[in-house]
């Protein structure tokens, strides 16, 4: 079982990448005028950003849909036409 890290400590970790997935970071770390480390690490920070922001939003969907369909259950219920938009 792995051990849990504190927050802002820094951990070595060794891992396996394809040549060529090396020669995208290592270009991407030009762009940025960083090192390999740094762009990785910017890289997976962004990826999982991204990721919470899909699931946040997916969930943000969920929730909309169920307002609208409280909506428009609320509308029957008082006996207000509903005019389909567009």
């Amino acid at each position: 079982m792995e051990k849990r890290v504190p927050r802002g400590d820094l951990v070595r970790m060794t891992i396996n990448l394809s040549a060529d997935l090396v020669m995208k970071i290592d270009e991407y770390a030009k762009i940025l005028h960083v090192n390999r480390t740094s762009a990785m690490s910017v890289l997976m920070s962004q990826a999982l950003e991204q990721k919470e922001v899909i699931n946040v939003m997916s969930e943000m969907s969920k929730f909309m849909s169920q307002i609208e369909l409280m909506k428009k259950s609320e509308e029957r219920e008082m006996g207000v036409d509903i005019v389909p938009k567009g």
